[in-house]
């Protein structure tokens, strides 16, 4: 195996014994994991990278209901300023667009919600669909379309 499998593991476990289903994954945890996804970090530390990408794969019972829930919260500009995610809100497109990469099933209900704005009455909020929508699809590796054809 090689160190980062190890690291996988370690880290793995350490998500999977720190929440259950009373007990959501602590903040500074998601907020680690989400902010190796993008920019400077993806770039800076791809290794860093790989490991979240992963371990939004393996801990999906631990990482996949809050990962949700923020993404929802940051497209509907719903985080508190004093949540330690907040740093991240501003960010959300582009952890969207890392996440339906590495793991699509993260984002399962995150799509509804896209939908729902792309169908709303507010012109800002139909647009802030379509450019998240439109950046996701255009990305590379991205499967969004093949996976959830209904979008």
């Amino acid at each position: 195996t090689t160190v980062s499998e190890e690291v996988i593991k370690v880290l793995s476990t350490m998500i999977e014994e720190s929440a259950d289903e009373d007990v959501p994954v602590p903040s500074d945890v998601l907020y680690e994991v989400l902010s190796r996804l993008i920019d400077p970090v993806r770039t800076s530390n791809p290794a860093a990278f790989k490991i979240s990408c992963e371990l939004v794969r393996k801990c999906e019972h631990q990482l996949h209901a809050p990962i949700q829930t923020f993404l929802t919260r940051a497209m509907h500009g719903t985080v508190d300023e004093d949540d330690e995610l907040s740093p991240l809100s501003k960010r959300h497109v582009d952890i969207i667009e890392e996440i339906a990469v590495c793991d699509p099933t993260a984002l399962v209900t995150v799509w509804p919600s896209v939908t729902d704005d792309l169908q709303a009455d507010d012109l800002s909020m139909r647009l802030r669909a379509v450019k998240l929508l439109g950046r996701v699809l255009a990305f590379d590796a991205s499967k969004i379309a093949e996976d959830y054809p209904h979008l």
